[in-house]
C-alpha cells in the first residue's frame, strides 16, 4: 500500500468516523457535490448566506466569520458572503442567468428540430429575448450573428 492510498484511506476513515460520532456534522469539503471556487450554485450561496446570517433570539449574530469559514472551506474571505447576498437577491449571477438562457434556447431549438420545423435566426433571437426576460437578465441583447 503506497502513501497516497494510505492517506486517502485515513481521510475516508476520519470522515466516516466523524459522521458516525455526530449525525448532524456535515463535512462540506469532502462532500461529493463539492463546489469549485469559481462556480457556486444559487442553492449553495443561499445556504451559506442563511448560515452566516443566523441570529440569536436577542438579534445578535449567531456565528463568527471563523465558524462560517470552518464549515465552508471554499469560501476564501468575508467578501464572498456579501457577494452571495447580492446574487441571491438578484436570483443568481449574470453568468448563471446567461447559462439558463442558453439552456432554454437550446431546448427550444432541439424541440423545433425534432418536430422538423424550420428554425431561423429570428426565432433564436426571439427565444433568447423571451428567456432573458423570464430569468430577469435585464442587460441581455440578442446578437444578429
Amino acid at each position: 500500500m503506497n502513501l497516497k492510498s494510505k492517506t486517502s484511506s485515513l481521510v475516508f476513515f476520519l470522515v466516516a468516523w466523524s459522521c458516525a460520532a455526530d449525525p448532524e456534522w456535515d463535512d462540506k469539503e469532502h462532500d461529493e457535490g463539492h463546489h469549485s471556487q469559481t462556480n457556486y450554485s444559487l442553492e449553495f450561496m443561499q445556504e451559506v448566506v442563511d448560515f452566516a446570517d443566523a441570529k440569536e433570539k436577542n438579534g445578535k449574530r449567531r456565528r463568527s466569520w471563523k465558524t462560517v469559514h470552518n464549515r465552508y472551506k471554499t469560501i476564501l474571505n468575508q467578501g464572498y458572503i456579501n457577494r452571495f447576498r447580492t446574487y441571491v437577491e438578484g436570483h443568481g449571477s449574470k453568468r448563471q442567468k446567461t447559462e439558463n438562457v442558453d439552456e432554454i434556447v437550446y431546448k427550444k431549438f432541439v424541440e423545433a428540430r425534432e418536430l422538423s420545423l424550420p428554425v431561423h435566426d429570428l426565432d433564436v433571437q426571439r427565444w433568447a429575448l423571451q428567456a432573458a426576460h423570464e430569468t430577469q437578465l435585464e442587460s441581455f441583447l440578442a446578437s444578429d450573428h
